[in-house]
């Protein structure tokens, strides 16, 4: 399977789900499987194992040199397939989650990803709490960090800035100090597999659909700017749905 068969897959998936079929990201990913299966000797894996079934492969000496450049690539589009899949779904527990908390959590991970980049947090003292659904809002604020590690300067810096301000609900400012975006890509890089003119990043091609499957989950609004930094700001206003209180 090559980059481009790959790509066009994952494009059907999103067009056939996007017109009502609930199975066509489960098909894909056996379909998927089943491809990385033939070199372990005819294993039989399920479709939410395909992603390991990928990584497994990477490692065993059984791809030649293109699969092997080509499997972290289906991987990042596995997870991401099922990410929207899961997101698709009804969310499991909804109740206030601590939305200070899950972008500190995030900013960790995302530091340890991403050694080289310069990460400028600014998270109030007090708990931000907001109505939803926690993995989805950790999803949300995965993907956006990451778009920002990905398409900032190599070295730079992405800020990242939560506010409440008195009746109104937070809002998460991620900063760059990439190319930008421009005005008239600012809605179609949230459509599946977008890319704006020029962009060379790795990546699903899929994250910042996912910020937008979970920001119309949780009723909220995202806004796509200029950054101070001189790159893309990313703007996420949450519903008002708690007030702050001391963070444990």
């Amino acid at each position: 399977m090559s980059a481009d068969d790959a790509e066009r897959l994952c494009e059907q998936i999103v067009f056939e789900r996007e017109g009502g079929d609930p199975n066509a990201g489960g098909a894909a990913l056996e379909s998927w499987a089943g491809v990385f299966d033939a070199r372990l000797k005819g294993r039989r894996s399920t479709p939410l194992q395909a992603p390991r079934v990928v990584r497994e492969v990477g490692t065993r000496g059984v791809l030649d040199a293109d699969e092997v450049a080509l499997a972290p690539r289906l991987v990042d589009l596995l997870d991401g397939l099922q990410a929207m899949a899961r997101g698709d779904s009804s969310p499991g527990e909804v109740g206030d989650v601590e939305l200070a908390e899950v972008v500190a959590v995030s900013l960790d991970q995302a530091a340890s990803r991403h050694p080289d980049v310069s990460w400028a947090p600014s998270l109030p003292d007090g708990a931000v709490c907001v109505r939803g659904w926690e993995p989805g809002l950790r999803l949300l604020v995965d993907n956006l960090l990451e778009n920002a590690a990905r398409h900032g300067r190599a070295r730079g810096q992405v800020s990242v800035t939560l506010t409440l301000d008195p009746g109104e609900g937070p809002t998460l400012c991620v900063d760059d100090d990439g190319p930008g975006v421009a005005q008239d890509q600012r809605e179609r890089i949230f459509e599946p597999f977008a890319r704006v003119n020029g962009t060379q990043a790795p990546g699903s091609g899929l994250g910042l659909a996912l910020v937008s499957q979970q920001v119309r989950a949780h009723a909220a609004h995202i806004e796509v700017g200029d950054s101070p930094q001189g790159g893309a700001r990313f703007s996420v206003r949450f519903q008002a749905a708690g007030e702050v209180s001391q963070r444990r």
